[in-house]
């Protein structure tokens, strides 16, 4: 196998721990550099590692020369369990992902979202879809939801969508066959 390239491939050099108003403040000049004001929020699916949650982040910022702050939520899908039904309850991580939405509007003062999730982090997406369709988060900053092959049952996936009402200026569904995030 080649060795990757740092001019040529995306690479995860070194992570960073900031404080709380650091991570915001960074997030809001980035998010402020943008023409739209954009961010994108990227929930990853089972059985995958942060740093390649992280790689996969940055890849989708690449691919859609994305302009605006790309962010991951990273959920406890790989921790030394392989148990799919713990990481299935781990997924009511859901619960923070609604905090970190909430938040993202809030503090970073971004005006267009975009919601991207693979696979069983679109179970997380889910709920924050129904937490925001009455919630008192401005309506209008919501401008993409994006399923890559949804782990979700149908019946879920119809009634959350069903629920967005105006809340989302855009839904995107890629069946499994169609993605290789």
């Amino acid at each position: 196998m080649a060795r990757p390239k740092p001019d040529q491939h995306i690479m995860l050099l070194c992570t960073v721990q900031l404080a709380r108003d650091d991570f915001w403040q960074r997030l809001g000049n980035d998010i402020g550099s943008s023409p739209q004001r954009d961010a994108f929020v990227f929930v990853h699916g089972y059985n995958v590692s942060f740093e390649t949650a992280a790689l996969r982040t940055a890849q989708l910022a690449t691919d859609l020369s994305f302009k605006g702050a790309p962010i991951m939520f990273s959920w406890p899908s790989k921790e030394g369990s392989r148990n799919i039904l713990m990481t299935k309850a781990r997924s009511s991580g859901a619960d923070a992902f609604k905090t970190v939405h909430r938040d993202i509007c809030i503090e970073s003062k971004a005006t267009s979202i975009h919601l991207i999730a693979h696979s069983m982090g679109s179970r997380a997406l889910i709920e924050v879809i129904q937490a925001l369709s009455t919630s008192a988060l401005p309506r209008n900053t919501l401008k993409q939801l994006i399923f890559a092959a949804p782990d979700v049952d149908s019946g879920v996936f119809q009634q959350a969508a069903n629920a967005l009402g105006g809340i989302c200026a855009a839904l995107r569904y890629m069946p499994r066959t169609m993605t290789r995030l």
